[in-house]
């Protein structure tokens, strides 16, 4: 997988896990067009990476536990002292500004 496609993955997941769509793992699996286990490995590195991803069992949804998502990407040294960087691992930077976050577009 190359590293866009793997940096869309992310991205969806994590539109997902913003949304909190409802379905449990087999379900956003089958959505992503991976394996159940394809899908835990990669909330795995989601994790390791310092998302705070937890699943409601109740309404059968995964959600962050603290506000904030995943950015790619270069970003200018303006921009990262507005930022509180919670961890990086192989270029993924995840980041706490919800302004920042706002304007950033999903394709």
């Amino acid at each position: 997988m190359s590293l866009e496609e793997r940096r869309n993955l992310y991205l969806r997941i994590d539109q997902m896990i913003r949304l909190c769509m409802p379905g449990g793992a087999q379900y956003l699996a089958r959505r992503l067009n991976v394996s159940r286990s394809t899908f835990f490995r990669y909330l795995d590195e989601m994790k390791a990476m310092g998302a705070p991803i937890c699943f409601d069992e109740q309404r059968r949804c995964y959600y962050y536990s603290e506000p904030g998502n995943f950015a790619f990407g270069y970003l200018k040294k303006h921009e990262l002292s507005n930022c509180e960087l919670i961890s990086t691992s192989a270029g993924f930077d995840i980041i706490k500004y919800e302004p920042f976050l706002n304007k950033l577009s999903y394709a």
